[in-house]
């Protein structure tokens, strides 16, 4: 009996024991991390967890995709938890107290805050390549060329692969049926009804990168088969910076072009402009041969021309990051041109005998200019943690272009022929408003992208042109109604749109690995440009 009692006290005890001990080590400590500002989930946030006031980690866990983490078989005892993520400050949670009766810890939504102060841990200091290939983008960096001060667009793009730079200053994609040139993602043509004239006046100290779209995105698949994107210099380090540059020639061509911005901790004002004079001559002689069966006969041409062409832009702009998360980005652009141009031609018949039978004299005039306006606003909003992206913007623009054109032909010999004088007056005038709203986002654990928006477009164009021929006898100018018209059109477009597609896996690793890596911060040499 005794021996009975003296086993049952040994069983009752090691049961005791066994029981203390799986209780003990059957703790949980779990909870969620989500941001201060907006409560989304955090991914892949580190969770450190100290026992008592060791400074030793006891354990390093992840919070999972929605950003719940738990940490389990935890004994009895007092712990702390440290959350940290890269961009925002770290949180501790001290006192957690584990008991055999409340072993079940849940530290309910961990707010981590946005981390203000740029990370410097490590800097690496790299000077960006001159071209950068990409599968449907082509990068020209600017900063990178020597092109980089005292020219303008027109010159930079002319240097840029795949570009064409046609005689009268317009630039075409190779390859491509129709190129539209973009400003900061905006179609150019919303500050200018002459994109030549454009380029001629854009400082190239003040272009950050020329990118050549060779398949654009979805948002710009109504903009042509090829876009150039022409990105201007933002970012400009703390404090005041400014530059000034003038360029002249022999000829008579001058540039000159002036940019200053002052940068705050989270804000950026700045402002531009250039002006520029432009002088062209031109003489030359063509001589031809006509053979026919009954006769030859000669035309020998002599041709003279001169253009004079000056124009001005200037820039202001505002960007502000209002939170981590949010920024807004304010600008307007005004720009104006003029030209003259005079251009004349002596044309020789000649008989077989090299005679100048008939002599041509014509003059042609030229006297035009533009005036064009445009104001731009963008919110970017990133909407997680994951690549959640919102972009809305609107643009509002107006421009008027007029363009005075004489043609005089008279004749020296023989003197019975008619001389000829018209005049072509056209008149352009444009306004229109534009609103976008953009959202893109990795899906399906980061292997795809989804893109989806809505666009509305409105554009109201007036195109006059009046042609007028002198009339010799009443000495007036005489309407020519088979050439004079007068075209307007109205514009009211509301579309949308949605796309899906892959993202190649090694960016998605690749983004992964810098997440969890120690913070890099990377500068660049480029002059004006921020860290």
């Amino acid at each position: 009996m005794k021996r009975l009692s003296l086993l049952f006290l040994a069983f009752a005890f090691f049961s005791l024991i066994s029981f203390s001990a799986n209780a003990a080590e059957k703790g949980i400590i779990r909870g969620k991390i989500v941001e201060e500002v907006g409560a989304l989930p955090i991914p892949y946030a580190a969770v450190s967890l100290y026992e008592g006031t060791n400074e030793q980690t006891l354990s390093i866990t992840q919070s999972d995709e929605n950003g719940f983490f738990k940490i389990s078989n935890l004994k009895v005892g007092t712990y702390r938890v440290k959350i940290s993520y890269v961009g925002y400050t770290n949180l501790f949670v001290n006192e957690i107290i584990i008991t055999e009766k409340d072993f079940d810890k849940n530290l309910g939504n961990l707010k981590l805050a946005s981390e203000q102060s740029s990370l410097n841990e490590v800097v690496i200091t790299a000077q960006k390549p001159l071209v950068e290939f990409g599968a449907d983008v082509i990068t020209y960096n600017v900063g990178s060329s020597v092109l980089a001060e005292g020219s303008t667009a027109t010159d930079v793009l002319k240097n840029v692969p795949m570009v064409q730079v046609d005689i009268d200053g317009n630039a075409t994609i190779s390859g491509k049926r129709s190129t539209r040139v973009f400003i900061d993602g905006k179609p150019s043509d919303y500050m200018t009804s002459n994109i030549a004239d454009l380029l001629n006046v854009l400082p190239s100290d003040a272009i950050e990168k020329i990118e050549v779209m060779t398949n654009p995105p979805s948002k710009y698949s109504g903009d042509g088969e090829g876009i150039l994107n022409i990105v201007m210099k933002k970012g400009f380090k703390v404090g005041f910076n400014g530059n000034i540059g003038i360029n002249a020639g022999l000829q008579g061509n001058s540039n000159t072009n002036a940019f200053a911005s002052y940068r705050g901790k989270n804000f950026n004002i700045n402002g531009g402009g250039a002006y520029r004079q432009n002088i062209g001559k031109g003489n030359s002689e063509s001589y031809r041969t006509n053979i026919f069966p009954d006769t030859t006969f000669y035309y020998n041409q002599f041709n003279n021309n001169r253009n004079d062409n000056e124009g001005g832009n200037f820039r202001v702009g505002f960007d502000w990051d209002i939170t981590p998360k949010q920024s807004l980005r304010l600008s307007t652009n005004y720009n104006v041109n003029s030209n003259n141009s005079i251009s004349g031609n002596d044309f020789y018949y000649l008989n077989e005998e090299q005679i100048a039978t008939r002599l041509r004299n014509q003059q042609n005039l030229g006297d035009g200019n533009s005036n064009n306006f445009v104001f731009n606003a963008d919110y970017n909003l990133q909407t997680d943690t994951v690549g959640g992206k919102m972009t809305i913007g609107v643009t509002v623009n107006t421009n008027s272009n007029n363009d005075l054109r004489s043609y005089n032909r008279t004749y020296a010999f023989p003197t019975n022929l008619n001389p000829s004088l018209q005049q072509n007056n056209n008149q352009v005038g444009n306004d229109g408003l534009t609103f976008n709203l953009d959202y893109d986002k990795p899906v399906f654990k980061k292997r795809d992208q989804l893109e989806f928006g809505l666009a509305y477009n409105y554009r109201k164009n007036d195109n006059d042109l009046l042609v007028q021929n002198f009339n010799y006898q009443t000495q007036e100018y005489i309407t020519n109604q088979k050439l004079t018209n007068k075209f307007f059109y109205n514009e009211n477009i509301l579309s949308g749109y949605a796309a899906l597609f892959q993202v190649c896996q090694s960016i998605v690793f690749l983004k992964k690995d810098i997440i969890l890596a120690q913070p890099i911060v990377f500068v660049s040499t480029d002059q004006g440009s921020s860290p």
